[in-house]
């Protein structure tokens, strides 16, 4: 139960964090720097890069007015503790991967998805639909990011209010198979109520919202540029 509302908060602050902390970055700078920052990590070779850009997310959790305990529960839960169970099976019985590989790998995700998942935290998704507009990614990619947030927090909800409604019931204990039965049961039921409300939604107009657009800012172009320092160090290193 823990888990399942451990997931709950965490979907509604990524998605429905519309309350920036310390608004630093325009839409604009938020989509460009969710978007270069995981190219550069694919490209780079090595931990040097991965670790210096999770530094640099926790610098701007600090900036942004993250709770940076917080921020590092959610994003040390979901990004690299879940990347080191898959790497690890691989290190065991791949000798030229072993535990090095392991650890790399994990830093890679990490480092790719640290500032993405920092910027959607702080501002919402939202937010960064509209920037990717705002860079001329295409308008139907940005609205469908915007109605996935709306999917997704349905969903949430949904989950957690129908395992109260279920453990409430006095249920006797259960098999690990049978809770799991449960939930995906539960995860499809969100997903049809989830298409209900979009079209429900765009029945009364939803899909002619406008996509609000802005410009990048020399803040962003500065963390870029820092990065590309950095990538070009970890090349030479």
């Amino acid at each position: 139960m823990e888990a399942i509302k451990g997931l709950e908060e965490f979907i509604e602050l990524s998605y429905l964090a519309d309350r920036p902390k310390r608004k630093i970055f325009s839409e604009a700078d938020a989509a460009f720097l969710a978007i270069s920052c995981p190219f550069l990590v694919v490209l780079s070779k090595g931990a040097f890069f991965p670790s210096f850009v999770i530094s640099l997310s926790l610098a701007l959790a600090i900036t942004i007015g993250e709770s940076l305990s917080r921020f590092i529960k959610s994003s040390l839960f979901f990004i690299p503790l879940f990347s080191l169970a898959i790497a690890l099976p691989r290190a065991v019985w791949d000798p030229g991967f072993g535990l090095y590989g392991a650890v790399v790998f994990t830093l890679r995700v990490w480092g790719a998805l640290s500032i993405p998942s920092l910027l959607t935290r702080s501002y919402g998704l939202p937010y960064i639909s509209y920037g990717l507009a705002s860079i001329r990614i295409p308008e139907g990619f940005a609205y469908l990011m915007m109605m996935t947030s709306i999917d997704a927090i349905s969903m949430a909800r949904f989950i957690w209010s129908s395992s109260l409604a279920f453990l409430s019931r006095g249920v006797p204990k259960l098999r690990l198979k049978d809770l799991g039965y449960f939930f995906g049961y539960q995860l499809v039921r969100g997903y049809e109520r989830g298409e209900r409300m979009n079209t429900a939604f765009i029945s009364r107009g939803g899909g002619n919202v406008g996509i609000k657009r802005s410009k990048i800012t020399k803040t962003s172009m500065l963390i870029l540029a820092i990065l590309l320092a950095a990538f070009f160090i970890a090349i030479e290193i």
